[in-house]
């Protein structure tokens, strides 16, 4: 007897099935990434505030705006409510002749906006350690850090909730303190740009 050989009939590789889900999958994802790109390249919705010739547009990360030199300065309060705090003009310029930064703060007190503005715009690059300004139950881990610490590479930025808002630096030692330390930061840093 013979073996019967059955042929079997060659389907076209654009006809498999798996190919089709693979192709299928691959359009639903172009057209979720597309979409997506293209959101975020929309800023016609977005709401705009111009401050001394910067335009801020509001994004998912806060207030964004690019210098003439391409510069990024993103805040986390709008630019607008940032007119009325005042103090006497502070340049950040010390922050090029040191080599290690101290960002000294009171844990209990609300400063966590305040810092990651700082670090997100200050133009410093060296190493940045936390800190307390005075001993407490949450600084057991932490160096305390003051004014009473600074030389000519080592400086200190004190964060410090108090009724009256001020920022001042000597030598090497920035204090920014008051009431509202996220939005005086930021006033800080916008000052630098404008």
């Amino acid at each position: 007897m013979k073996d019967v050989r059955y042929a079997e009939k060659k389907v076209s590789f654009f006809k498999n099935k798996k190919f089709l889900t693979i192709l299928m999958g691959l359009f639903i994802i172009s057209i979720m990434v597309f979409s997506v790109l293209y959101s975020g390249l929309d800023t016609s919705g977005q709401e705009k505030v111009e401050y001394k010739g910067l335009e801020f547009v509001q994004t998912t990360q806060g207030w964004l705006a690019y210098t003439e030199d391409e510069q990024k300065i993103l805040l986390s309060s709008n630019p607008g409510d940032l007119v009325d705090i005042s103090f006497t003009p502070v340049s950040l310029s010390f922050l090029s002749g040191i080599q290690k930064l101290y960002l000294s703060f009171n844990p209990a007190e609300d400063v966590s906006g305040a810092l990651y503005d700082f670090q997100q715009n200050a133009a410093y690059s060296g190493a940045i350690v936390a800190a307390c300004y005075e001993d407490g139950e949450f600084c057991t881990e932490l160096p305390i850090k003051t004014c009473a610490d600074v030389t000519s590479t080592i400086g200190v930025v004190l964060f410090r909730e108090a009724n009256e808002s001020s920022v001042v630096l000597e030598g090497n030692c920035l204090t920014i303190q008051g009431k509202n330390l996220l939005s005086i930061t930021d006033k800080l840093i916008l000052d630098q740009y404008v």
